[in-house]
């Protein structure tokens, strides 16, 4: 992988160039020294000699599609017939055949040592700072490496010169949208004799500086990419050659280090996802550019699902758990978040929450994973906000669920719940922290009544409410008689003092009834004991001192 133009950026003290007719990567293998005719010349070879010994080389020399290098030391005159040949590079020095052979060979040397103990520091495990650490001192040049994203995985920057696209991704972690489309707009890719699917540009930025970006891909996975950042105005012949060197170290490393493949082999998605939730996309436009370089592209329409574990197991198996999903959601899109597993699905796929549960459930169990479907939009701007909900939603069901064996969840069924849970983020601020006065003084009441009668109409209301206003369902979920709950609930009547034919007063009444669970199921507290200390001041807070009576739903959570 030594070529001429790394011999020519090393040993520019003592070589210049007499006749090279293009810039082609030029690979060095081996290195003669002239001392007699040669009948043949073979391209990877670099041929060391006085000018005469190679002037009579080269006239006998038929000729070659491939490139040949000959140094020539003495009077280079004699040479100047052979400069006409397309194929035919020749360079000069002041040196001897013996002092230029010998200064040849070391550069080889040194270059061959330095190849194997990168290859020796990838297979020893070394980290990916320290890989770029060997690797910038080698090229002396910014060396970055990015996910597809263009999310700063690592980098090693020990080189002064200022570029804004270095602060960039130095300050923000990441290269803007904007940077990336000026970058790739002025930019021309390069073929280079790389192993793997590699795609290399070369562009001279705005900044006046000479950039190199590499995208390294193993079959359909992206495993990654390296930005090399030169002061040069103008194409740096040394860093390109030096692109094939890097391609098989970083090559060879993201196929050891798996955590580095899985990194950054969601090509682009769970980067672009992040930003969403985290408001780090500042516009549509940027958005639309972002999506437009996903492969494949983010269908339009979706649906989210959030899945998390345990909040007591320790040793989350995201791995295992990752592969499980995608064998249920072939066409689903997975993307990691902190402690969370973020599913898209098409939106025009049959319900998920239905179709998939025999399939789900046993991978959830088998994780100790529970998973909650959230809503579905066609505009990704609004993911974030379908994510957060959804994500709470989750976490209250994890919390709320009537049965310990419930995995899956749906938004809409805890959609008031998540409101409750806002509101409670809001109620240190307003109420002190209590949200009993987010329940109708009616619902209050009958909490009240039931307390000191040892009652539970509470419980009555909550299943005739759930029921739709239905008796004789109602009476059958309790096991009373029709009568019986009739009585029962014109007593509920009496209590509140108003009718339960009133449609704004059961709406009221059925979110008093949630306000109630969440605040002693989730919250795990006494709704009657104010936070507040009134007691300190001589005031009567008018909680009761008994232990809250639950009525059979509550018992059953608690």
């Amino acid at each position: 992988m030594f070529t001429l133009n790394m011999l020519l950026q090393r040993a520019a003290d003592v070589i210049t160039v007499l006749h090279m007719p293009d810039s082609r990567y030029l690979r060095i293998d081996n290195v003669v020294l002239l001392s007699s005719k040669v009948s043949s010349l073979n391209s990877g070879t670099l041929y060391i000699g006085s000018a005469p010994d190679l002037a009579r080389t080269l006239a006998g020399w038929e000729g070659t599609t491939d490139c040949v290098a000959v140094l020539a030391g003495g009077n280079p005159t004699v040479l100047a017939p052979f400069e006409s040949g397309g194929h035919f590079t020749c360079l000069y020095t002041s040196l001897s055949v013996q002092q230029i052979g010998n200064r040849v060979m070391e550069e080889l040397f040194q270059f061959n040592r330095w190849c194997d103990e990168i290859r020796g520091g990838i297979y020893g495990r070394m980290g990916l700072h320290q890989l770029l650490g060997r690797l910038a001192k080698r090229i002396q040049a910014p060396l970055f490496w990015m996910n597809s994203g263009y999310h700063l995985l690592a980098s090693d920057v020990e080189f002064s010169f200022e570029d804004k696209y270095i602060q960039e991704l130095l300050l923000q972690g990441y290269l803007s949208a904007a940077s990336v489309d000026t970058m790739l707009q002025k930019s021309r890719k390069l073929i280079l004799p790389t192993q793997g699917r590699v795609n290399v540009f070369e562009s001279v930025l705005d900044t006046g500086h000479y950039a190199i970006l590499c995208e390294i891909w193993e079959w359909h996975a992206f495993l990654g990419q390296f930005l090399i950042l030169s002061d040069r105005p103008h194409r740096d012949s040394y860093l390109v050659d030096h692109v094939v060197a890097l391609v098989s170290f970083f090559w060879q490393y993201a196929c050891l280090d798996q955590s580095v493949v899985r990194s950054v082999d969601d090509n682009g998605y769970t980067d672009l996802i992040n930003d969403l939730i985290d408001v780090k996309i500042e516009s549509e436009a940027e958005l639309q550019s972002r999506a437009a370089r996903l492969s494949p592209p983010l269908r339009k329409f979706y649906r989210c699902a959030v899945i998390g574990f345990e909040q007591l197991q320790r040793n989350k198996p995201y791995s295992s758990l990752y592969k499980a999903l995608q064998t249920v959601f072939p066409r689903g899109l997975l993307i990691r978040r902190d402690q969370v597993l973020i599913l898209l699905l098409l939106h025009n796929q049959k319900d998920a929450l239905t179709y998939h549960t025999e399939t789900l459930e046993p991978v959830l169990e088998t994780h100790h994973a529970y998973a909650c479907f959230g809503g579905c939009s066609e505009f990704l701007m609004s993911f974030r906000s379908i994510f957060l909900q959804c994500e709470s939603c989750l976490r209250l069901g994890m919390g709320l669920s009537e049965s310990g064996g419930q995995r899956i969840f749906s938004s809409e069924k805890y959609h008031l719940y998540y409101v409750i849970d806002m509101c409670a983020r809001t109620a240190g601020e307003i109420h002190g922290g209590d949200l009993i006065y987010l329940c109708s003084p009616h619902y209050a009441a009958l909490r009240r009544y039931d307390e000191r009668h040892q009652e539970n109409l509470c419980g009555i209301l909550h299943t005739y409410l759930h029921n739709n206003c239905n008796t004789s369902q109602t009476a059958k979920k309790l096991y009373l008689h029709r009568n019986t709950l009739i009585n029962r609930l014109t007593k509920i009547e009496e209590i509140i003092g108003c009718g339960l034919d009133d449609a704004y007063l059961r709406t009221k009444l059925m979110f008093s009834d949630m306000v109630m669970d969440y605040i002693e199921h989730y919250r795990h507290e006494n709704p009657f004991q104010l936070k507040r200390r009134w007691d300190q001041s001589g005031l009567d807070s008018g909680a009761s001192s008994n232990p809250i009576i639950k009525h059979p739903k509550l018992k059953e959570n608690s």
